[in-house]
């Protein structure tokens, strides 16, 4: 009998955390163990604590970072600090990259040396950096798993770290690595390199247990995502704030946690915006998306939304903006959601949300079509392409 590959995932943070990426790696993970491979999670933080998503039983994840600092580490603590923020210094620059970065992909190959996996997957730049730096003296499939779209992972100085010798490295980095998954077709496209490296690989999308009917749903706008910048709650809720009058019997349900709450919190406070309720993490948050009328996903840019998939997967309509990467692959206007205008974005989102909620009959036919439009990712058939990416040779 053929020996099923050893895998090895790196991702340089996930003690409790709760996003997107984070969860497709351990759904992934978790798929594979269930299928008899041997699969480990590295990891490089401070944080020792538990991932926020189970484990399968037999899936391991490994630390590469102390959570004790030597009394010499902890002595020079304060020149590593000012030498992270050192970074638009001239001559300072690649020193100040090396000092936050370096430690990662030197233990990374260390460990990846002494254990021998067949394959390592990095998700997102931090660790496909660690990965493609990383140095072994085997034959490893290096495979970089990316979640987001190319422009916000290369371009954007708000994400990862802002120094411009990062932005540079974490593309030109890619020439190390054997394989660049990216989540959409449209997404191949950016990449100068041999399009054969390039494979199109999806997230996984679990069907609902049950389709609620138009009929019998909760009359709640559903609104799914961490509470950063990026997702734009704010616009949600000056939208919500125009049409609020109109359908007293509505109201709407923010789910997620981040840095904004209190911020948004005084938005809905100061603008008189009533039926509003911060829902925080909920283990139910799923099911509660799925029994409201309409996901409301005002995100200025996304990589393969899950909320939206799984929003879409129990019958229920998405709202969002024609420009947002990701969610306008997953939403096609009129035919299972509404795609926002975006020339004025509070009156726009606004009116689309008028003509959801006033028009039950666009309701049914819009929640009809959802479940059928993302039966391609069934998480059997994301898995086996996943094996088959794991199987290829190097």
């Amino acid at each position: 009998m053929t020996r099923k590959k050893r895998i090895s995932f790196v991702i340089e943070k996930l003690a409790q955390r709760g996003g997107g990426a984070e969860r497709v790696l351990i759904d992934v993970a978790n798929a594979l163990v269930r299928r008899g491979y041997e699969v480990e999670i590295i990891t490089h933080e401070y944080r020792g604590k538990a991932p926020a998503y189970p484990l399968e039983p037999g899936l391991i994840v490994n630390n590469l970072r102390p959570h004790q600092r030597s009394k010499f580490k902890k002595s020079i603590q304060p020149i590593r600090k000012a030498l992270n923020t050192a970074h638009s210094f001239p001559g300072l620059a690649r020193l100040s990259w090396l000092n936050r970065h370096g430690s990662f992909w030197r233990r990374l190959g260390r460990h990846l040396e002494a254990n021998r996996p067949d394959v390592a997957i990095a998700f997102m730049p931090p660790a496909i950096k660690a990965l493609a730096y990383a140095e072994v003296s085997y034959n490893l499939l290096k495979i970089a798993s990316t979640h987001n779209a190319p422009s916000q992972d290369y371009e954007n100085a708000l994400r990862w770290d802002p120094s411009r010798i990062d932005q540079q490295r974490r593309l030109s980095c890619l020439s190390k690595i054997d394989k660049v998954c990216v989540l959409l077709p449209e997404y191949a496209s950016y990449y100068s390199f041999d399009p054969e490296k390039i494979i199109v690989l999806p997230n996984a999308v679990t069907p609902a247990d049950r389709i609620v009917p138009t009929s019998a749903r909760r009359k709640v706008i559903s609104v799914s995502g961490r509470l950063e910048h990026v997702k734009r709650h704010d616009l949600a809720i000056l939208a919500w704030k125009a049409v609020q009058d109109k359908f007293p019997n509505w109201s709407l349900e923010i789910f997620g946690e981040g840095s904004l709450r209190k911020e948004l919190e005084l938005l809905v406070a100061k603008n008189n915006v009533g039926r509003v309720r911060f829902m925080g993490h909920r283990a139910d948050a799923v099911e509660r998306v799925g029994t409201s009328s309409v996901l409301l996903h005002p995100a200025s840019y996304e990589g393969f939304p899950l909320s939206v998939c799984e929003a879409l997967a129990a019958g229920t309509p998405v709202v969002g903006f024609e420009d947002c990467s990701g969610l306008n692959h997953l939403v096609t206007n009129n035919i299972n959601g509404l795609l926002s205008g975006t020339n004025d974005r509070v009156h726009d989102l606004a009116t689309c949300l008028h003509k959801i909620i006033s028009d039950s009959s666009l309701r049914d036919r819009l929640s009809a079509a959802c479940p059928s439009s993302v039966e391609i990712y069934s998480p059997d058939t994301v898995i086996r392409q996943w094996e088959d990416i794991i199987n290829l040779s190097k």
